[in-house]
């Protein structure tokens, strides 16, 4: 799997395929001290906010705190949210994790274009008649 590709096309289908309900969703990659990974991905506005996940973890407690320095990880979704942490190998596998996860539940990788964007009248109807002041150059 081309991560990178699956990131690219993640943050196009936000754009061009969900448009303006999706703005709330947000994909942050942070670096945790212990070290590793924290991967957050709100999932507000998505088709998969409510789609079920069922937790993973390697050499994580049941706080969710690791009993390995340098094999461990864990993955769940809450108030839709994705989280997925782990050490400094693991980002790739997070990653893989979270879209395997999508397509599971129905989500297609593919170059989503400006063409797969909704129509926004048909978001936010306009009221028939509606004029629009002349341009002072037409």
């Amino acid at each position: 799997m081309d991560i990178w590709h699956e990131m690219n096309c993640w943050n196009k289908y936000l754009a061009y395929k969900l448009g303006p309900i999706a703005n709330d969703a947000t994909f942050h990659i942070e670096l945790c001290e212990n070290p590793g990974w924290w991967v957050k991905i709100n999932l507000t506005g998505t088709p998969f906010a409510e789609c079920r996940f069922d937790e993973i973890s390697h050499n994580v407690d049941a706080n969710r705190f690791q009993t390995s320095p340098t094999d461990w990880y864990h993955c769940s979704v809450k108030d839709k949210k994705f989280d997925g942490a782990g050490d400094p190998d693991k980002l790739e596998f997070i990653l893989t994790t979270f879209f395997n996860w999508l397509k599971q539940n129905g989500y297609v990788t593919k170059e989503w274009t400006p063409d797969d964007i909704p129509v926004i009248s048909s978001c936010y109807p306009q009221p028939e008649n509606t004029q629009f002041p002349e341009s002072e150059n037409s």
